[in-house]
């Protein structure tokens, strides 16, 4: 199952954990009522279920309505078709983290995958995943975890 990012903030939400406010937008004419609600600066999320979104240009941090306007405009008339925007208050990150459950084929059990963003590339963390499926190692998580964030 993949979720949106607003989907899985909505989870976060309903569970206790803080998230910062946000507006989801379907069309441009909605943002300047999100702006109102949420104030400036903001960042506009692209919602595709795609990794890369920043480095793709797809998040656009804004300071000014102007800005806002622009980027919006910008990502609604993008070839890749988004159909929805999360517009969502600035906040200042402490820390990140890459958060992934899925199920491992080898020890047919669930399998929480975490990592702290900029400690190791997420390819990085991918191709060791693979290397593991390719070897037929039956590696705990615990001991996948400890190779991942060395």
């Amino acid at each position: 199952m993949k979720l949106y990012e607003y989907q899985a903030k909505e989870v976060f939400k309903e569970s206790g954990i803080p998230i910062p406010k946000s507006i989801l937008i379907h069309q441009e004419d909605e943002l300047a009522q999100a702006i109102e609600q949420i104030g400036l600066p903001l960042v506009i999320k692209s919602q595709v279920l795609t990794g890369g979104r920043g480095k793709a240009g797809l998040i656009s941090f804004v300071k000014t309505k102007e800005d806002a306007i622009f980027h919006v405009h910008r990502l609604f008339n993008h070839e890749i078709k988004i159909k929805s925007l999360l517009i969502e208050q600035a906040v200042h990150i402490k820390a990140e983290i890459y958060v992934s459950i899925t199920v491992d084929p080898y020890m047919a059990t669930g399998l929480f995958i975490w990592q702290q963003v900029f400690c190791l590339p997420l390819r990085k963390v991918e191709s060791i995943l693979r290397y593991l499926q390719l070897h037929n190692q039956k590696k705990s998580f615990v001991n996948l975890l400890i190779c991942v964030m060395v």
